[in-house]
């Protein structure tokens, strides 16, 4: 599993954009993606000040021999 964790308030328009940065990474290093692509969102909304919010966008990668 491949994942990039990410502050701030979530959207979806800022998750792709985080989706496609570790697409990105993961391509540059030669790594083979499968699967579905995960979002996870840790904090409540209302509880927690923005910019101590944590998420990650995560995908499935063939592991190398």
């Amino acid at each position: 599993m491949a994942v990039l964790t990410f502050n701030g308030t979530y959207t979806d328009e800022v998750a792709e954009a985080q989706k496609q940065t570790l697409s990105d990474l993961l391509k540059t290093h030669n790594i083979v993606v499968k699967g579905d692509w995960e979002v996870y969102v840790y904090n409540p909304p209302s509880m927690t000040i923005p910019s101590c919010k944590t998420n990650e966008v995560a995908i499935e990668v063939d592991m190398i021999d």
